[in-house]
């Protein structure tokens, strides 16, 4: 995004002990956010006791060795003196956000200043407030942890981009391994793409963890913890593993789940507060917001007062203890969650298990209906309906966790309630978020398409257009009409978007690829728009994002984006970018950006070929013909390409190179790229050498495809091939990898493979043909054999031994293989053909038509037993019309 008028104080606050918190004010709204410190993230000086059984661990639990510290901590640490950004990626429950206070704690304890941000404790507008200012704290010696990106992907891809370009300091970010991290979207490069990235794994600190915990609590030897049988079985999840340790009982050898879902409910039912207090019982306050967060849903805190009738002081106690979180935006009421999606995944098992467990408020919700079935699906329906303006949240949230498929199963009953299609509807209209309003539409379409269509046509054009018109982030702009699935719709809606605001705001956009991105979403919602948007933007500015973007993965997707908008446009970039291009040497993202490039303009890539060209004949065959498949639907650009090839040069890869199946491959790509080139590669090839390739390959299938391509290059040098290839099949025995042999030079040239199969000895052949059981295999290498060559086909069924294969007929099951196996011999030979057909037992066959074939292959096989053999016809007839069959006589 632009950058905007510097709008915030940043002050200084002492909390004490060495604690310095950065309070950053917005000047027009006062509101304050609080960017901490390590030190207070872990409460340093507040509590003086460690332990293991905390939700968060504190100061005092790193200090007191109750927080086993892992070997990526010391990785991460080393890895700052040369990297500016680090990404850690952990699934839920790996140990990722302990790693990073680790960090934290071993940084701060060398007298670094690190700040954490943890995005859960934070509302969208306190992000964005943090992390713009976290850009404008010019001190190279802070360090920045975020955690949990994957919660704001968006907020979190700016602030990668942007301290990249120009934030002081170390940025450290731990995230979950969703898509939009890894980079995986088809249509979207991602920021996090080319970081310095560790992945984290539960299991890695699992036996650590185990050994400590029972070494302090039970005062267990390492000896007598492996006796314990079952407790591994916990290690993938460390929320799971530490609340089984704590329902261990050192009396038994093993840990049940029945016993662990016993401990966390008897533990939510008493709370210890740790001073002079009762103990809190939670249950209430639990079950919905387990039910919720194990999307990472937040619940509105009236739903639990005003719906579910629990006391505002209960809510306050588990949020002081940091049992829940709760935070609060602009224009939204307090919001409540637990503090790891794991947690409630958790307790949400506990409540499953046990009916009487939070039995007041599932009552409260169910009315009367079976709470198994329904509790679920009741909690949700009455949240929505309660509340619509929180009805965005809740659908994509569902859909973009990591527990998707159980999302979607919820979301699927819940849109079949016209109540909650109305709420969503609402909600729409409420929310201010374009992008998550278009994640919305296209979740729903997913869960249930009648639902989704009806909810995409009912859109107010004039609100929601009114809605992209106020968004600064063009991104975001782009994405929310590609989430649209409703080509009308979006239509309209780009219709009514101010094209002169939009330009404004792309020539003011600093990311190169959220313009490109912007533009070709415009365009692809409407291609009328699309063209004139582009022309209204400046080309020098333009031109001015090439200079200076340093990715050339990002300009290409930029270069690509003004394509689709506007060709003629696009073209004038082409100059600048060919210069820039010539200069990658990243083989990978050269084929990658030509085929982006010529999906949008073959004319533009055909433009770019000299400026990739020789980096692509520096390969290996097999990376130069993955190149030219990948430009298959270019024909343009693939030939372009290949015209411009140095034969010599490619000639020379294929005489050094020994794999046949890749020579093959090869040139097969070139040849249908264009049929000169080839040609002209193919009679450069020094036949000699290729024949010795081919006599000393093992495999026929790669014989086959050098067979084939050259074949269909050229007739002249494919009949030189003739004599090695025949020798080849002659020693093979899987008369199948013959048949395919045969008909891969059949299909491109049956004058090759005429020549092929008159050249093979057919005594052997015949010898194939009776050693091998299997009909279907026997009637696929006569069928191959005969349509190269009638003659041969011929000469070869009357060398097959009769008795065989009426032994090989009996043997068989499948009476559609007899029977094609047959007709393949009739029509190769008529007289073998009825021969063998008189030959055959009719008590037989008729066993073999009585076991389950099809009324359709018996008339069949009538019908076509007419043409072999009539005598035979008829005495099957007569056995017929003593049996059961006589209806098909």
């Amino acid at each position: 995004m632009s950058n905007k008028k510097d709008s915030y104080n940043v002050e200084n606050q002492n909390a004490g002990r060495d604690i310095n918190n950065i309070v950053i004010c917005q000047r027009e709204t006062k509101e304050k956010v609080t960017l901490p410190s390590i030190q207070c993230i872990l409460r340093k000086g507040k509590t003086f006791k460690g332990d293991f059984s905390k939700k968060e661990p504190e100061w005092v639990d790193f200090e007191q060795g109750f927080i086993v510290e892992r070997k990526e901590v010391d990785g991460i640490i080393e890895k700052l003196e040369n990297e500016k950004i680090q990404l850690i990626l952990g699934a839920p429950a790996s140990g990722k956000s302990i790693i990073l206070k680790n960090v934290g704690f071993k940084l701060a304890n060398e007298n670094k200043d690190v700040y954490a941000v943890e995005l859960k404790k934070y509302s969208r507008d306190e992000v964005k407030l943090l992390f713009n200012n976290i850009l404008k704290l010019n001190d190279e010696k802070l360090i920045f942890i975020v955690d949990d990106a994957h919660l704001s992907i968006e907020n979190c891809e700016r602030i990668v981009r942007e301290f990249k370009n120009g934030g002081s300091g170390k940025l450290i970010i731990g995230s979950r391994p969703t898509e939009e991290i890894l980079g995986v979207h088809p249509k979207k490069t991602s920021e996090f793409e080319y970081l310095s990235k560790i992945e984290v794994h539960a299991e890695n600190v699992a036996e650590g963890m185990i050994k400590s915990f029972l070494k302090v609590e039970h005062n267990l030897s390492g000896e007598r913890v492996n006796t314990i049988k079952n407790i591994k079985r916990y290690e993938k999840d460390l929320w799971f593993l530490s609340w089984a340790l704590k329902a261990y009982d050192p009396k038994k050898n093993s840990v049940e789940e029945e016993e662990i879902y016993a401990k966390i409910r008897d533990s939510i039912r008493n709370i210890d507060t740790g001073k002079e207090i009762t103990a809190i019982n939670a249950e209430d306050v639990f079950l919905p917001l387990s039910f919720f967060y194990r999307f990472e849903i937040p619940i509105e805190r009236e739903f639990l007062e005003e719906q579910m009738g629990i006391e505002g002081t209960i809510i306050n106690r588990l949020i002081e203890m940091s049992e829940i979180v709760e935070t609060e935006e602009i224009g939204r009421n307090k919001m409540l969650s637990f503090n790891h999606s794991s947690i409630a995944e958790l307790y949400y098992g506990a409540y499953q298990r046990y009916p009487s467990f939070g039995k007041r408020i599932s009552n409260k919700i169910l009315n009367q209906k079976d709470r198994n079935k329904y509790l679920e699906n009741c909690l949700f329906y009455k949240y929505i309906t309660t509340y619509p303006r929180n009805a965005v949240e809740v659908v994509v949230h569902l859909r973009k966790t990591m527990k998707e498929s159980q999302g979607a199963k919820i979301l699927e009953k819940l849109t079949k309630c016209n109540k909650i299609q109305k709420s969503i509807e609402e909600g729409i209209k409420r929310e201010k978020d374009i992008l998550e309003i278009g994640k919305c539409l296209l979740f729903i379409l997913q869960a249930r398409e009648e639902a989704g269509s009806k909810l995409v046509n009912s859109i107010d054009i004039g609100d929601l257009s009114s809605k992209i018109d106020n968004e600064d982030d063009i991104l975001k702009i782009g994405y929310s009409l590609f989430y649209i699935d409703n080509k009308e719709v979006k239509k309209n809606l780009v219709n009514n978007i101010d094209i002169d605001a939009l330009s404004l705001k792309i020539e003011k956009e600093e990311n190169i690829s959220a313009i490109g991105e912007c533009i070709e979403f415009i365009s692809f919602s409407n291609e009328k728009i699309g063209l004139k948007l582009v022309e209204k933007i400046n080309i020098d500015n333009l031109l001015s994002r090439i200079d200076n973007e340093d990715s050339i993965k990002n300009i290409g997707i930029f270069v690509a984006c003004i394509l689709h908008g506007n060709e003629e446009v696009g073209m004038k970039l082409i100059d600048k970018f060919s210069k820039i291009f010539e200069n990658e040497d990243d083989i990978e993202k050269i084929e990658w950006i030509v085929s982006c490039i010529s999906g949008k303009s073959e004319k533009a890539a055909v433009q770019l070929v000299d400026s990739f060209l020789k980096k692509n004949e520096k390969q290996d065959i097999v990376r130069i013909g993955y190149f030219l498949s990948n430009l298959r639907a270019h024909k343009d650009v693939m030939r372009e390409l290949v015209l411009n090839f140095d034969i010599d040069i490619l000639s020379s890869k294929i005489q050094d190179d020994e794999d046949i199946y890749a020579i093959g491959r090869f040139i097969w790509d070139i040849s249908h790229a264009s049929e000169e080139v080839g040609l002209k590669l193919v009679k450069s090839i020094d036949i000699d050498i290729l024949t010795s390739k081919i006599d000393k390959e093992m495999n026929l299938n790669s014989v086959e495809w050098i067979m084939a391509s050259i074949s269909y290059t050229s007739e002249e040098v494919g009949l030189e091939l003739v004599e090695s290839v025949s020798s080849k099949i002659e020693r093979e025995e899987d008369i199948v990898k013959i048949s395919l042999c045969i008909d891969g030079t059949l299909r491109v040239n049956k004058n090759v493979a005429c020549k092929l199969v008159e050249n093979i000895d057919l005594d052997i052949f015949s010898s194939k043909i009776n050693n091998d059981k299997n009909l279907n295999s026997v009637k696929r290498i006569i069928s191959s054999i005969s349509y190269a060559s009638k003659d041969a086909g011929y000469e070869l069924v009357k060398n097959i031994d009769l008795d065989i294969l009426l032994s090989k007929i009996n043997n068989e099951a499948d009476l559609g293989d007899i029977l094609r196996c047959i007709l393949e011999i009739s029509h190769t030979s008529s007289e073998v053909g009825s021969e063998l057909v008189k030959s055959i037992d009719t008590d037989i066959l008729l066993s073999k038509i009585k076991n389950g074939s099809g009324r359709l292959l018996i008339e069949y096989l009538m019908l076509n037993i007419l043409y072999i053999n009539e005598e035979f016809r008829l005495k099957l007839i007569k056995s017929y019309n003593k049996t059961s069959l006589k209806k098909y006589a």
